[in-house]
C-alpha cells in the first residue's frame, strides 16, 4: 500500500474453502491495521503461523514473483 498499490489479488481457485477464508481474513486484518495507522503498523508473526498450520507441507510458502524468486 505504501507502494501505491490499488488492489490485491489472492489466488483462490482450487483451494479449499477454509484455506481461502483464513487467508482472506488475515489479509483483511493486515490491510485494516495498516490503514488505521501505517506508521505503527507491524507484521504479526501469528498471521504466518496460522497459514503455515493449514498449508500443504509439500508446497512451500513464498513471496511468489514479487522478489523474482523461483520456488520450483
Amino acid at each position: 500500500m505504501a507502494a501505491n498499490i490499488d488492489s490485491f489479488k489472492v489466488e483462490t481457485l482450487l483451494k479449499p474453502r477454509h484455506y481461502n477464508e483464513l487467508v482472506l481474513r488475515i489479509y483483511r486484518q493486515a490491510i485494516d491495521l495498516y490503514a488505521a495507522d501505517h506508521k505503527t503498523y507491524a507484521f504479526q508473526e501469528t498471521w504466518l503461523d496460522e497459514i503455515r498450520a493449514i498449508q500443504d507441507p509439500e508446497r512451500e510458502l513464498s513471496f511468489g514473483f514479487f522478489y523474482k524468486e523461483q520456488v520450483y
